[in-house]
């Protein structure tokens, strides 16, 4: 087995446990940030969304205002 092979195989296996563990992760201490491109000639087409980041997990989160209300919502608080 080629050493490239058994790094793939091995990143793969870390890859996956930290996905694991994300996913139990309760996301309780995270950071924050408004985004948005408004100002666009159609109003319907201005966008506004948090990226989140868990600071106990590292897990990057965006949460579109339309598309994820109650994700927005619970993040929001966080965004100083």
């Amino acid at each position: 087995m080629k050493r490239i092979d058994v790094l793939t195989k091995i990143l793969g296996e870390i890859q996956d446990e930290i996905s694991t563990l994300q996913k139990q992760c309760p996301h309780n201490d995270v950071e924050a940030e408004f985004g948005s491109n408004s100002g666009n000639l159609c109003e319907v087409d201005d966008l506004y969304w948090i990226n989140v980041r868990c600071k106990e997990c590292y897990k990057h989160m965006r949460f579109d205002s339309n598309e994820h209300s109650n994700e927005y919502r619970k993040y929001a608080k966080f965004v100083k």
